[in-house]
């Protein structure tokens, strides 16, 4: 089941999921930045909660987890 955003609904990666996913796939954030071509204030920034992430950078993260973006996204 695919949740629709509306436009200029906020991409909000949901840290929790997002650390269980880092100990599932066992990677660092490190290397997740690295794999997923984040630089390392984006990476910070959903780290600490940044709720404004632009989808594309969403989408870079659920590819190199191997994971839907639905997955990753508070709901």
């Amino acid at each position: 089941d695919i949740k629709k955003l509306k436009w200029g609904e906020i991409m909000k990666i949901n840290k929790e999921k997002l650390e269980l996913l880092l100990a599932r796939k066992c990677i660092s954030g490190y290397e997740l930045m690295q794999k997923a071509g984040l630089q390392s204030h984006t990476f910070s920034r959903i780290r600490n909660g940044f709720p404004n992430l632009r989808p594309k950078t969403v989408g870079k993260i659920a590819i190199a987890l191997e994971v839907n973006v639905e997955d990753l996204l508070e709901k």
